[in-house]
């Protein structure tokens, strides 16, 4: 399949510009009072509901030599409209500050004000607050006073960066509509970056020129020649999240700058993307990384000796996973860049992903099993780029082993996922194999096949009591029975039981449950559940509904367009089958149509059957995606054969009457 989001992402090379048109440049005088239009701005075209637009924002970078150190400036302005009370939750800013053990981003001339017609209300200082985030991120908060609806927003701030590394570049796409926004950069010669728009957005505007001794350098340099480039979208859509979708991230417009190479003060040209080669090098000496995955006698010391007696490599391997899996409580953390000591965090028996599996790692190592740490980015973290290294985009780490010929991804921080299946964090498509012998490569991460949740339902009806009974079976296999099990360790028995009455409904009691410990294993758990439905054949036509449980109680899919792909993150098939017994004074006036629906390919499908037997109703349903992938041209299929399922599951009534 490939990258499931590279259509979304462009490459833009330097191309010849015009200056900023002038009926820009005049919105450039910040904090005056809003004009007509703006104050009678009310609704967005493409997009009636929203709750609050941009009307306007800016970027601006440039460098600049400070205190003889040459730093990065950003100049950001922005005004918001609150079209309605609902958009009063845009009135809270975040500005995000990057440092490290020696320097620290810093903002300068923050200016806030709310604007309620020509009435200003000036954010003080007293009202801006420093957050501290993580061990590399701080940021700046704010909120606006006295927010009503048609209050416009206006904010400015300087933000100044001795990390030109990190030229962020700029997001046009954000959940609310923008009128216009704009990034412009101005580069000196001796930097020079890649950059890639990323989206399905097209810029309006995309022009640079050159600009010769733009930038005055310390001595000995001469003036450096600049690029100008400036970067524009005018009427942006809101970016609409929806369910089962991979990190906006990979499909929000944006443009994205990295830095390619650079020339010091003292002239010495500095290559900054390296090649995975140079990567594999840094990493075999980093003491966070490489100089973890050593010290065999260490590990296999702390082993205990029947698992290192065991002879079946499939099964020592499993015993290993096992046995660091129980080990250690992961502490929430990923950690896999720097702070990592595995030695300690097994000493305590806690630690972040980077110790537990590097941990992993080295155990099965130890234990005669060649295992290699695997670079990865989650789900939530966006793809990594495939074309060049960018080490930050890898926020996780997990374990290659291969034995008989099969590989085996593993990951021991979450302990309810079995041996050789990744938590569904880890779902991204693919990572990077750390092989510091043959050098690293990419392998694709591949997801647990039989994935499924399987009803089956025996009712019978009674008609001395005018009340339907029965029981119901409940089996998850795969990742439903990983997140079945999540559940009934999370919740007391009897709050587990009132999670499943309130999915029954007020109609359906529930009268006892069962866990089948002795069908269960690690991929299968087996329950089930007693029920009764009362007052339900009074009469003599009655109307039964076979289902009494729905596998989608909405469509997650509501927009009317999607622009992004659906995704599962695994293929999964979800089964209803019901066996309804009739008493021999009814008999069957009406029956449900059958459906059986495909999404083109057979990547999904609907199947809806029944068929009556003597004085019995056997009917199933069958909803299965053959794909965790979907491509947004697939999206209204999809969203309609969940509509149809949910459709017949509640709507499906069988029509009996008294002989």
């Amino acid at each position: 399949m490939g990258n499931p989001v590279s259509k979304f992402n462009k490459v833009i090379f330097y191309t010849l510009f015009l200056f900023i048109p002038s009926t820009i440049l005049a919105q450039n005088n910040a904090f005056s009072t809003p004009s007509d239009w703006e104050k009678k701005y009310t609704v967005v075209k493409q997009d009636s509901s929203a709750n609050a637009v941009v009307l306007y924002e800016k970027g601006d970078v440039y460098f600049e030599v400070i205190d003889n150190r040459i730093l990065m400036v950003k100049k950001v302005r922005k005004k918001v409209k609150i079209l309605n009370k609902n958009g009063k939750d845009y009135a809270t800013v975040e500005i995000p500050l990057y440092f490290d053990f020696e320097s620290s981003e810093k903002v300068q001339d923050l200016k806030a004000v709310t604007h309620n017609g020509d009435k200003k209300q000036w954010v003080s200082q007293d009202q801006i607050f420093n957050v501290q985030k993580d061990s590399n991120f701080k940021e700046i908060r704010f909120t606006f006073p006295d927010v009503q609806e048609g209050s416009i927003l206006e904010y400015a701030y300087t933000l100044i960066s001795p990390f030109y590394f990190k030229l962020d570049g700029w997001t046009f796409q954000s959940n609310i509509p923008k009128v216009y926004s704009e990034f412009n950069v101005r580069i000196p010669r001796n930097y020079s970056y890649n950059r890639s728009l990323l989206g399905n957005l097209t810029l309006d505007i995309n022009d640079s020129y050159i600009e010769s001794n733009c930038f005055v350098l310390p001595k000995p340099w001469d003036a450096s020649d600049c690029e100008f480039a400036t970067y524009a979208m005018k009427n942006v859509p809101a970016f609409q999240e929806e369910e089962y979708m991979l990190s906006p991230k990979n499909f929000i417009s944006r443009i994205e700058f990295e830095l390619s190479e650079y020339f010091t003060l003292d002239r010495v040209r500095k290559k900054y993307t390296k090649t995975w080669k140079d990567v594999d090098k840094d990493f075999s000496r980093n003491d966070n990384f490489g100089g973890q995955v050593s010290n065999r006698s260490f590990f296999k010391n702390n082993l205990p000796n029947e698992l290192l007696a065991e002879k079946d490599p499939l099964s020592k391997a499993k015993q290993v996973y096992n046995f660091v899996q129980k080990h250690f409580v992961w502490d929430g953390t990923f950690s896999i860049h720097r702070d990592i000591d595995v030695k300690s965090a097994f000493g305590s028996k806690k630690g972040s992903v980077g110790e537990i599996n590097v941990a992993l790692t080295n155990f099965l190592n130890a234990a005669d099993i060649q295992a290699e740490p695997v670079l990865l980015s989650t789900r939530n973290n966006g793809l990594p780029k495939k074309d060049h290294p960018v080490i930050y985009d890898f926020n996780y780490l997990i374990t290659k082993i291969s034995i008989g010929g099969n590989e085996y991804l593993l990951d021991a921080t979450d302990k309810l996922n079995p041996f050789g299946m990744l938590p569904f964090r880890c779902l991204n498509y693919y990572g990077r194999v750390m092989d510091f012998k043959k050098g690293s490569y990419w392998h694709d991460i591949t997801p647990e096949k039989k994935n499924s949740k399987i009803i089956r339902v025996q009712m019978k009806m009674d008609a001395e009591n005018e009340s339907i009974s029965g029981i119901f079976d409940e089996i998850n296999l795969g990742y439903f029975a990983v997140e079945k099990r999540r559940d009934l360790l999370k919740f007391s028995d009897e709050a587990y039981l009132d999670l499943l009455q309130e999915r029954l409904g007020d109609d359906i009691l529930i009268t006892s449950h069962k866990l089948f410990k002795e069908r269960s294993h690690d991929k299968m758990v087996s329950e089930r559940c007693g029920f009764e439905m009362e007052d339900t054949l009074d009469g003599d036509t009655i109307y039964i509904n076979p289902f009494i449980t729905s596998f989608f109680q909405t469509n997650p899919f509501k927009l009317g367009e999607r622009s992004y792909p659906i995704d599962f993150g695994y293929s999964r098939v979800y089964s209803y089958q019901v066996n309804l017994d009739i008493p021999a004074n009814y008999k069957v006036v009406s029956l449900p149509d059958k459906v059986n629906q495909l999404v083109e390919g057979n990547l999904a499908k609907l199947k809806f059957d029944y068929q009556v037997v003597q004085n019995k109703i056997v009917a199933s349903l069958n909803l299965t995606f053959n794909s965790s992938f979907f491509d947004q041209n697939n999206y209204e299929s999809i969203k309609d054969l969940i509509r149809k399922s949910i459709e017949v599951q509640k709507n499906s009534y069988v029509v009996l009457e008294k002989i």
